[in-house]
């Protein structure tokens, strides 16, 4: 709404420059008048004078005066007010939604078959998902892309633990997938450092990519099956679907293909039987895209990659993955600008920080990891114990809310750029800058709204308490708050700025009466609006914002 204020003031003074005073008593906004002094040569301050005489206050400017070479325009804080709570009520779970754009894919997941989805998966889910629907609301068409590694020495480590291992297999078709990431630990640490097994999965996987031995295909393509149902289950707990599944097994050949290509035209050169990119004048080393023997590797298969991506006819592909891959990425994109130089300029890597526990990084080949399933069951049985003292109602579909919720909002919370320590206590802490604290805050509203017959129903001057003023501009600033954590790719911002606007609201309410005050409906209306605003803001995380708590 400070959008609006400022537009008024722009067209009052025909364009140009305005600042922001440096003293809430100089005003809102401010016109200096040096360049209109440099044009006519006269004084600043001469001018600023007569304009300030001139113009007539309107819409939601209340004052204008002259303070030296400075025209001063002081916002109308009573029509602001009301102009805020009326449009973010009546736009409801609009408010804020951005103007009809272009396509945006989003690639991000790529948790690979035959292993465990683990929390550092769930970093990337959650934060491309969020990242999806935020640019989704600022009108882009978006278009969510998985691509996953489900064929190489990962596979064959976990079909070698299968063979030989004699882990016991789940009855259950539905259990197999999590239990192929266990056997895939079981198996590489049995593994690892020797020789004699080593030299079993490279021939395993030679196998594998060769595609001749029937019965290890068919082996391959039935746990391959087991690992995708798996990983739709977990898709559905985080409320994501994909548009495309992509998969390495598809680019084989045919990025075969492409990196000769690249050859003839002379980007790409051969070496001791090898394709390269020699890259050393960009600063980018040599990377090579197909093995001595002819296989391709992850350079080459990225380039069909892209071609499948881009023939959705994005305008651009953004890759959400840990920041260990920012070389890569630098490489992959100079290389996919020999293919299509709009391939360089229209691909970007959203990098983001590793997650750690406080006993140290991951390894899936080690077990150290937590997965998925094991975290979810810990936060569940918590958020049970948690949300029983608050409240009987809905308690199983209430405490999957707050779980769910305690998980994407702890790993969204800090800015990309962050390693991650997780601790689940900090993440179920309802009095803490976590998901549950916000969800209550949410419920909280809901409830006073709840309490009365009485309507939400703005009048500005109703609205004086500086507590008011400043859960307004908190309100009004969401359009702005929601396009900076779109566009520059960081829920963060948002996550940050649902947590100062809770906290905010949460001293206002043990301080001012709401249903007991004389300007009672006024009042129901900043709290409508605040539950609103928060609403909107989870569920852009991938939170739900339960009624009741």
């Amino acid at each position: 709404m400070k959008d609006k204020f400022r537009k008024q003031v722009e067209e009052m003074v025909g364009g140009g420059r305005l600042e922001e005073p440096p003293r809430p008593e100089l005003g809102d906004l401010s016109y200096p008048c040096f360049e209109l002094a440099k044009e006519t040569k006269r004084s600043p301050v001469v001018i600023a004078k007569e304009l300030a005489d001139t113009l007539k206050p309107r819409g939601l400017v209340k004052e204008i005066n002259a303070f030296g070479p400075y025209v001063n325009f002081f916002l109308d804080v009573e029509k602001y007010s009301e102009d805020v709570l009326k449009t973010v009520i009546k736009r409801g779970e609009t408010y804020g939604r951005g103007a009809k754009k272009g396509t945006i894919a989003v690639e991000y997941c790529h948790v690979n078959t035959h292993k465990a989805f683990h929390i550092g998966h769930a970093r990337t889910t959650c934060l491309g998902e969020s990242v999806s629907r935020l640019l989704d609301f600022q009108g882009y068409e978006v278009l969510r892309f998985n691509y996953q590694g489900d064929i190489g020495p990962h596979v064959a480590r976990c079909l070698w633990g299968i063979e030989n291992l004699r882990m016991k297999m789940p009855r259950k078709i539905k259990d197999r997938g999590r239990w192929l990431g266990l056997v895939y630990t079981n198996a590489a640490k049995k593994i690892s450092d020797n020789e004699k097994l080593e030299d079993e999965v490279k021939s395993l996987t030679t196998q594998l990519y060769e595609g001749n031995d029937e019965d290890l295909m068919k082996a391959w393509k039935e746990t391959r099956e087991w690992s995708l149902a798996y990983f739709e289950d977990i898709y559905a707990d985080l409320g994501i679907k994909f548009d495309r599944l992509f998969f390495e097994s598809q680019f084989g050949s045919s990025a075969v293909e492409e990196a000769k290509k690249l050859v003839e035209r002379g980007f790409l050169r051969e070496s001791e039987g090898a394709i390269i990119a020699d890259l050393k004048e960009f600063g980018l080393d040599v990377a090579v895209l197909v093995s001595s023997e002819g296989y391709p590797l992850y350079h080459a298969k990225d380039i069909s990659l892209a071609r499948e991506e881009f023939a959705s006819k994005p305008d651009k592909v953004i890759h959400v993955v840990a920041s260990e891959q920012d070389f890569y990425f630098r490489q992959l994109f100079k290389i996919l600008g020999f293919v299509e130089r709009e391939w360089f300029e229209n691909n970007q890597h959203l990098s983001y920080g590793t997650v750690n526990l406080k006993t140290g990084r991951m390894s899936s080949r080690e077990g150290t990891l937590v997965t998925y399933d094991e975290l979810m069951d810990k936060l569940r049985s918590n958020a049970l114990k948690e949300t029983k003292k608050r409240t009987k109602a809905n308690l199983e579909k209430i405490s999957e809310m707050v779980a769910l919720g305690a998980l994407k909002y702890d790993l969204l919370k800090m800015s990309n750029n962050k390693t991650i320590t997780f601790d689940w206590k900090e993440a179920l802490d309802f009095q803490g800058n976590s998901a549950p604290y916000l969800q209550y805050t949410h419920a909280r509203a809901r409830s006073i709204l709840g309490k009365t017959s009485s309507k939400p129903a703005v009048k500005g001057s109703d609205l004086a308490l500086e507590k008011e003023k400043q859960l307004v501009k908190y309100m009004a600033s969401f359009p702005s708050i929601l396009e900076r954590s779109a566009e520059d790719g960081k829920p963060n911002i948002l996550a940050n700025y649902l947590h100062e606007l809770a906290t905010s609201f949460n001293e206002y309410y043990q301080t001012t009466p709401v249903i007991k005050s004389e300007v009672r409906n006024s009042r129901l209306a900043l709290v409508k609006a605040v539950s609103i605003v928060l609403k909107n803001g989870l569920g852009l995380l991938g939170i739900e914002a339960p009624d009741r708590m």
